[in-house]
């Protein structure tokens, strides 16, 4: 093992620890201090000592340079972030998210740099996973913080606290060691695709049963939508195109099902508090339909008709990386990110940073079309189909990008994709 690859591990393990260290005061008043504090997180040691390792190996220049890779793309992102701070509310903000979009670049184009086999990267990843699914169901469980350090979680009756509110009582939901329960479900349904590869293992189905646990302790909505997208899907192409794994995926997935009913019986009661929101549905509502209700009841919308706002009266350049929340806070909106990627970049870097944002789907599938029957096929498809989720969780939220964390999940999956698809000439079967 490398030093570059036992850092990419480290990184893997340390990605969703959210509590860091400020390095400033905040930079803008009254929002809240991550988004507006320069901060050191836990996995910012191990992806920047990954970028140093990588600049000093001689070879670390042999990617193929005839088509754009991922790291290319936010490259430019970051670029159109440094042209936007120059007309920004706080340019300092501007110049300070610009640095770790090209962070993220660079991080993504030195995990492709280091070697790593996209099963070893996988297994990283899964395993810091496993352990913020059972903080997390403990957290559940207990209704309250475990005391762990770094673990942001408070009590149920606490200012600020995640909860569902059931007539008088709080419900508290899962966080791990991440920032909010959110993002933890969206940790959760990356590595549940990402694990699928490897259920010929026996202790991945465990896991996977334990993350889906975790899932349904964050009462995520938009990880709901995604894993019920995406997950099916993924697991019958492997059934397909991987022999080896079907015995694997049809035990797992049964017995997962089974697994996550029995845990959704005992917790019906928020689940069904969560789905409803703040309205009164009616008894003939569907799942679907309750769920996307829910969405619609909470301030996403609102959040993201001002972007449009914003953005139509700033189209080419935008108001500055990372300003999206001072720009909500001066038209009396709370001030947050646009629940949706793609629009969050268009409005803080012009119509450029959505494009960019789009375009790294596009690549990906690319990636999977092009690619040869080889052994490391079935990484490519769970690696686009992770992708495929965060996207899909991109479209109701906005921390696959607007968090470090969140980042640094996105960029992990982009190399990954980038691994598998690296130079394979093998046609060796699946089989």
């Amino acid at each position: 093992m490398t030093p570059q690859q036992f850092t990419a591990y480290v990184l893997c393990l340390l990605m969703p620890l959210s509590a860091g260290v400020p390095l400033t005061a905040p930079l803008w008043d009254g929002i809240h201090w991550l988004y507006v504090t320069p901060t050191i997180e836990p996995a910012d040691v191990p992806a920047f000592l990954l970028v140093v390792l990588t600049i000093l190996e001689p070879r670390y220049a042999h990617f193929e340079r005839h088509r754009p890779s991922f790291a290319h793309l936010l490259a430019a992102l970051a670029g159109l972030g440094l042209l936007s701070a120059a007309g920004s509310r706080a340019p300092q903000l501007a110049l300070y998210f610009t640095l770790r979009w090209a962070f993220a670049g660079g991080v993504c184009w030195a995990l492709f740099e280091a070697d790593l086999k996209a099963r070893s990267l996988a297994t990283a990843l899964l395993l810091g996973l496993t352990l913020q699914a059972a903080i997390a169901f403990g957290q559940a469980i207990h209704q309250g913080p475990l005391g762990l350090p770094g673990e942001l979680a408070s009590a149920p009756n606490a200012f600020g606290a995640s909860v569902i509110k059931m007539g008088d009582h709080l419900w508290l939901r899962g966080y791990g060691l991440t920032f909010h329960p959110n993002v933890l479900g969206g940790f959760m349904v990356a590595g549940m695709v990402l694990a699928l590869p490897l259920l010929d293992r026996l202790w991945v189905a465990p896991a996977l049963w334990l993350m889906g646990l975790a899932l349904l302790a964050t009462f995520s909505r938009s990880a709901f939508i995604a894993a019920a997208i995406v997950l099916p899907i993924t697991a019958f192409w492997l059934w397909r195109l991987v022999q080896r794994l079907r015995r694997g995926l049809i035990l797992t997935f049964a017995a997962g099902v089974c697994v996550v009913a029995v845990a959704g019986w005992m917790w019906r009661a928020p689940i069904a508090a969560r789905l409803g929101a703040t309205t009164s549905l009616p008894a003939s509502a569907t799942f679907w339909g309750t769920l996307l209700e829910s969405l619609q009841q909470d301030n996403r919308l609102q959040l993201d008709g001002m972007a449009l706002q914003t953005l139509a009266a700033h189209p080419l350049l935008g108001i500055g990386a990372g300003n999206s929340p001072m720009a909500m806070q001066a038209e009396g909106v709370q001030p947050h990110y646009p629940h949706n990627v793609a629009l969050m970049l268009a409005t803080e870097v012009g119509i450029g940073g959505a494009l960019f944002w789009l375009a790294l789907p596009v690549v990906a599938v690319r990636r999977l079309r092009n690619h040869p029957a080889a052994a490391s096929l079935p990484w490519l498809v769970a690696g686009v189909a992770s992708l495929a989720a965060l996207q899909i969780i991109a479209l109701l939220d906005c921390y696959p990008w607007s968090l470090n964390s969140g980042r640094m999940l996105t960029i992990t999956v982009l190399a990954l994709i980038e691994i598998a698809s690296r130079g394979v000439t093998s046609t060796a079967p699946l089989r």
